[in-house]
């Protein structure tokens, strides 16, 4: 049955137009059936409305396998969209018409009963205007009771003034422009004023029996007896005006209330008369307006243009198109996971990321990352990339050492060498740094104060290193003997001198690791051995501990002239830098510098663009 009712249907469809279906004759057609909500999703979701942001027009375009179809379903949707609207506006226009019609039949009735209820209340009552007689009156009242009330300022005003001028102990000045009314007794208070002003002037040089004074006590009490005079007739003149005044206003307040309740009365009349007909006169605009709308009801947009086919070529799927996103996906995805891997890097790279954190606090330079076959101690005349980066550090470094003022003490010359954590580098940077100033004949003393875990042995060990035949009374003490035995132990017993590729540089070991090292460095012979020393030496490298995790370098540092801050390329993050740099904001840390250990070849140099231009060049991964 389900298969009958499916033929009768496809039959129903191709037999109207069967000229177009010539090109199909003989051939198999494959009739689909699929339930109308599911056709209508699928169109929906085809159908694309755009709108125009420079003016109110809606491009609507639609794709499928048919453009003519496709043609067809837009036209019919705007045309059933625009008839819904028109059949919308007289719906609402007829039902507003219908209810303001009822509206008008209750109000008229309404106010007929307004009208009538008006005329009746005058004609018993016998008024006429109640309105403008209120507001006469109310008037009056208010221009009786202003007057009053400056009548009552002015009495009080001239009372006050009058038991002033007559309390007077002496001459005293009196208070002017205080708002009396009177101009003689505001220039007889001037007048007061100015005479009692010249007698105290001539009373700084005279006294009161000089005969201009006495003058003008003469000119003084005359002044006063008149003042007193005319403010006791001014005070009789007031009291006489208030009181005539408040009859006056008493008057006016009795015509006032004789006639409220008739004029309450008639305003609840003529509001609700006025209320009733401005409703009767809105709801006939109203009216007009609704069946306006009804005869006028238009189609709510307008069709500019019909549908029509945007290409005579299929839109989708377009082969170069496919090839070329393919292509972009191929090279944007491996490309994004590249830059998401350095976007969410928090390490140190270089000297430029460091420099972007540490602002106006100087980074000496970076040194490169060496590999297992590159030897870790540079030699004399050495001309590779590492030998090039400390040759720059050192220059960094005389640099701020030279800015400071030395003194015969004080010779800026002690150099302390620390970082964060361990693994950093900080003893290769120390131990290369100090070979780098011996090359040019300076007397450089490197000294171990990394007493838990010192690492000055591994450097100076091996077939490279030959140590001088120098004599010592005790060639196993270190920097931790020389703390602990204060009278045995002299600077020159610890103090090794050794023959590294040709370069003599003098080292310190840290000696033996102790059981209270916090407690060591603490004691003052740390002091008086680097005072020494600094008057020996032209450059004291002191390796210290990490700072991130003891306490030992921050117990020293007051000592160093520079403090070199190592830090390691993809080891260190950026937000550990902000540790130092606290330290050095808040005084715990002068000469703060940092370098940056353990560079790649690529990054090297000034955002790893140039490189430093010696040793061997090396190959990109590119490059065969």
């Amino acid at each position: 049955y389900l298969s009958l009712w499916a033929l009768v249907v496809i039959f129903i469809i191709l037999t109207p137009n069967p000229t177009q279906l010539k090109s199909f004759k003989g051939k198999q057609i494959k009739v689909s059936i699929r339930p109308i909500n599911l056709v209508a999703q699928e169109y929906k979701l085809n159908t694309k409305f755009v709108v125009s942001n420079l003016s109110d027009i809606i491009n609507i375009s639609l794709k499928d396998q048919i453009q003519q179809k496709a043609k067809n379903i837009i036209n019919t949707l705007v045309n059933i969209y625009n008839n819904n609207a028109i059949e919308f506006k007289k719906e609402v226009a007829d039902r507003t018409s219908k209810f303001i019609d009822d509206r008008i039949t209750s109000i008229s009735s309404s106010l007929s009963t307004a009208d009538q209820t008006a005329e009746d209340f005058k004609s018993n009552r016998g008024l006429t205007d109640i309105a403008s007689q209120s507001n006469l009156n109310l008037t009056l009242g208010a221009e009786s009771e202003q007057a009053l009330q400056n009548a009552n300022v002015q009495l009080n005003i001239a009372s006050s003034m009058k038991d002033l001028v007559g309390n007077q102990n002496g001459y005293e000045i009196l208070p002017s422009n205080i708002g009396l009314s009177d101009p003689a007794i505001v220039r007889t208070t001037a007048k007061f004023n100015e005479l009692l002003a010249e007698r105290n002037r001539l009373l700084t040089s005279s006294n009161e029996k000089n005969p201009i004074i006495v003058n003008l006590d003469q000119q003084l009490s005359s002044l006063i007896e008149s003042m007193q005079s005319s403010l006791g007739s001014m005070e009789n003149n007031l009291a006489l005006q208030v009181n005539s005044l408040s009859q006056r206003l008493s008057q006016v307040r009795s015509r006032i209330y004789s006639a409220p309740k008739n004029e309450r009365a008639l305003r609840d009349i003529t509001r609700q008369q006025q209320t009733t007909e401005s409703l009767y006169l809105y709801l006939l605009q109203k009216r007009e307006e609704a069946q306006i709308t009804y005869a006028s009801a238009s189609p709510k947009s307008k069709v500019i243009e019909q549908a029509y086919d945007s290409s005579p070529f299929p839109v989708a799927p377009r082969t170069k198109i496919v090839l070329l996103v393919g292509f972009l996906v191929g090279f944007i995805i491996p490309f994004s996971i590249f830059y998401s891997l350095k976007l969410f890097d928090d390490k140190i790279e270089n000297k430029q990321s460091l420099e972007s954190i540490t602002k106006d606090v100087p980074v000496l330079g970076e040194l490169p990352r060496l590999s297992k076959k590159d030897s870790k101690i540079i030699i004399n005349d050495d001309r590779s990339v590492l030998a090039e980066a400390l040759r720059i550090i050192r220059a960094n470094l005389d640099f701020l050492i030279k800015t400071k003022v030395a003194s015969e003490k004080n010779k800026n010359n002690i150099i302390f060498v620390t970082s964060s954590t361990p693994g950093e580098g900080k003893t290769f940077v120390s131990t290369n740094l100090s070979m780098i100033l011996a090359s040019t004949d300076k007397k450089v003393l490197l000294l171990g104060a990394d007493i838990r875990n010192p690492k000055l042995y591994s450097f100076f060990s091996g077939d490279s290193v030959n140590k001088l035949q120098t004599p010592t009374r005790n060639k196993d003490a270190g920097f931790t003997e020389y703390l602990l035995n204060d009278s045995t132990t002299n600077v020159k017993d610890i103090i090794r001198p050794m023959l590294v590729h040709n370069n003599t540089i003098d080292v310190i070991y840290s000696g033996k690791i102790p059981p209270n090292p916090s407690e060591l460095l603490m004691n003052k012979r740390v002091g008086q051995l680097l005072d020494e020393v600094s008057q020996l030496y032209d450059y004291v490298i002191v390796d210290t501990a990490p700072m991130m995790v003891v306490s030992d370098t921050m117990l020293i540092a007051s000592y160093a002239s520079q403090i070199i801050y190592v830090t390691r390329s993809g080891v260190t993050d950026k937000s550990t830098i902000q540790f130092p740099l606290k330290l050095r904001d808040e005084g715990k840390l002068k000469g703060l510098s940092f370098v940056v250990n353990g560079v790649s070849l690529d990054n090297l140099g000034y955002g790893g663009k140039y490189g430093y231009g010696y040793g061997k060049v090396a190959k990109k991964w590119w490059k065969f």
